[in-house]
């Protein structure tokens, strides 16, 4: 039994959405990818996530940058760099 070209085009699309998110979030949290990965899974299903950690992590910058970029993707492309000034190129 196949699955309908549609379902298959949304979970393409899901996809690139993942990774577009996933590399803007990357140009201002460096080197947290797997944190990264299970705040991605907790947006998508629409669920909670607590963030434990000691200080210095940048727990706090990851929510703020992943609310930005969720706002950001309804509307229009974001750019993590020119928002926050800084990241890389």
């Amino acid at each position: 039994m196949s699955q309908p070209s549609s379902d298959i085009q949304l979970l393409k699309k899901l996809a690139q959405s993942t990774d577009s998110i996933r590399s803007e979030i990357g140009k201002i949290i460096v080197g947290q990818h797997d944190v990264v990965d299970q705040l991605l899974v907790s947006l998508f299903a629409r669920g909670h996530c607590l963030l434990v950690g000691v200080p210095g992590l940048a727990k706090t910058l990851l929510i703020r940058t992943g609310f930005v970029v969720q706002s950001y993707s309804i509307y229009s492309r974001f750019d993590a760099q020119r928002y926050y000034g800084y990241g890389s190129s």
